[in-house]
């Protein structure tokens, strides 16, 4: 409408413009009808649903340590069929201390209860074929050692529920720099010392779980640690 041709509005008009600023101011504010009901009903959810470290579809590994401690042995680790495991991180700066996350995904359609010794102990390593980058053995003789708990940290199992679908992470230190092992000044004993960053360059991680699987077909009751391997590149 050109300005020339403005003229003064109805009663209908003006009953029809104060009904639809009635609806606006409603739905701004939320105070009334459907809307209001559906608005009070979503925040009531939210806050009845804080977040969960022990039970959950996103959860963390180091979270999990800190609140979800059970006293009693570890259960045995759920089939690989019902829990995949990957290494999601694909990239390390060379020379740097990084995180390689490990990601633990229920494939099934029910929470699966996940179990982990309470030393945590997920054993790292940098490959490129079959030779270990990450660390450098100069020792003499063989050395042996065993995960203990430390004195006065808490031990007991880390236990998660696993929601249909979810996703737990463990996130591990891993570092882009050589470390060397030399014997140490007793006997029996071992230094580290740097050996320098690792060259960029495409690697493999090698991650070995704390479960233990059963050896198909033995008749012993053998058990083996579960495994798993990602491509990671070194950069610069």
């Amino acid at each position: 409408m050109l300005l020339s041709e403005h003229r003064a509005p109805d009663e209908e008009e003006r009953g029809m413009r104060r009904t639809m600023s009635a609806v606006l101011v409603a739905v701004a504010c939320g105070c009334g009808g459907a809307s209001s009901t559906s608005g009070a009903t979503s925040a009531a959810r939210v806050a009845e649903a804080p977040h969960d470290p022990c039970d959950g579809a996103d959860l963390s590994l180091g979270e999990a340590a800190a609140h979800c401690r059970v006293t009693g042995d570890a259960s045995p680790p759920p089939a690989p069929e019902l829990v995949e495991v990957a290494v999601a991180t694909r990239t390390l700066q060379s020379g740097v201390d990084g995180v390689v996350d490990v990601a633990l995904r229920n494939l099934s359609d029910a929470p699966v209860v996940l179990d982990f010794p309470g030393t945590l102990n997920f054993d790292a390593s940098l490959m490129q074929g079959e030779r270990r980058v990450d660390e450098r053995w100069e020792i003499s003789g063989i050395a042996g050692g065993s995960v203990q708990c430390r004195p006065g940290a808490d031990c007991r199992t880390v236990r998660v529920r696993l929601a249909p679908g979810g996703r737990l992470v463990a996130s591990l230190p891993m570092s882009g720099r050589v470390s060397v092992l030399r014997d140490g000044p007793r006997a029996g004993t071992i230094e580290r010392s740097d050996g320098g960053p690792i060259p960029p360059g495409a690697y493999e991680v090698h991650v070995v779980l704390p479960w233990m699987d059963e050896v198909a077909g033995s008749t012993t009751g053998a058990r083996r640690a579960r495994v798993v391997r990602g491509a990671i590149d070194v950069t610069r």
